[in-house]
């Protein structure tokens, strides 16, 4: 069956992934909102291996997707995060994640402060590559809270997060363009000529 192939594609991406190849990453974040629970528990599997290499981009890109109101990615995001955290850190934020694995929405604040406490630090590139990952999910509390974090996380003007979203103006949906202006506005100064001229 259909789900038997999607379940293999989960296992094939991890090879891709584990030359950090962004897009094999994106694809199986992608699965984990997949209607079949074998196939979800495949991706979970193959991405929680990959971890060590891209931990930050990791939990940036599933903090982002607890905003989602898709309960399935909700609680996906909240169990590998769970997982994937340091013990410490899980203990510490367990009732947060257990309360969006149990069906509720986290404000953004609530999630930015939940990032905030596990030390993502302002200007981190591989974090900051998973919030611009989140800006072309389809939904758009997703993107919402992707555009929040960037603002919170980003350094003003920070040219490889300016660069990475100029990029994204073109070959997406209107939707994800417009988040993606969007975000870009509120991270360079009002007279930056690389927004004003892609925008």
């Amino acid at each position: 069956p259909d789900w038997c192939v999607r379940r293999e594609v989960a296992v094939a991406l991890r090879t891709c992934a584990l030359n950090h190849e962004d897009r094999a990453l994106q694809k199986l974040l992608s699965l984990l909102e997949d209607p079949v629970q074998e196939v979800r528990n495949e991706t979970a599997k193959t991405v929680e291996e990959l971890a060590p290499g891209r931990l930050n981009w990791l939990v940036c890109s599933l903090s982002c997707l607890l905003a989602s109101t898709n309960p399935i990615l909700r609680s996906m995001a909240s169990t590998m995060l769970a997982t994937l955290l340091p013990e410490t850190a899980a203990s510490e934020f367990g009732e947060f994640l257990a309360s969006t694995k149990q069906g509720n929405i986290p404000s953004h604040a609530d999630v930015i402060s939940f990032l905030d406490g596990l030390a993502v630090q302002p200007g981190d590139e591989e974090a900051l590559k998973g919030f611009v990952y989140c800006l072309d999910h389809h939904s758009s509390q997703v993107r919402g809270l992707a555009t929040d974090a960037l603002k919170c996380f980003s350094h003003v003007g920070q040219d490889n997060i300016v660069h990475a979203l100029i990029s994204r103006l073109q070959n997406r949906g209107p939707d994800q363009i417009v988040d993606t202006a969007l975000a870009l506005s509120r991270i360079v100064e009002l007279n930056d000529e690389r927004a004003v001229k892609a925008i």
